[in-house]
């Protein structure tokens, strides 16, 4: 697009996964930006869930991202 996008933010539905950034994030026509997923873990085993990304976007304001990771010892 030719406007920034504002990311509001981005939410884990499973608290084995988690973004540490400050909120809201722009991002200007052109730009990337990389994120990074903390995964934590309590347990061994599978884990899955979903990143809800809420933004500005007028044609798609929300993007929601499966996620996974297995835990171990």
């Amino acid at each position: 697009g030719v406007l920034p996008l504002t990311i509001s933010s981005i939410v884990s539905d499973n608290s084995n996964f988690r973004i540490s950034e400050n909120f809201p994030l722009i991002i200007l026509p052109g730009n990337t930006m990389q994120l990074i997923v903390k995964f934590n873990p309590l347990t061994v085993g599978l884990k899955s869930g979903y990143l809800n990304i809420t933004s500005n976007d007028p044609e798609q304001n929300t993007y929601i991202i499966p996620i996974k990771g297995i835990g171990v010892t």
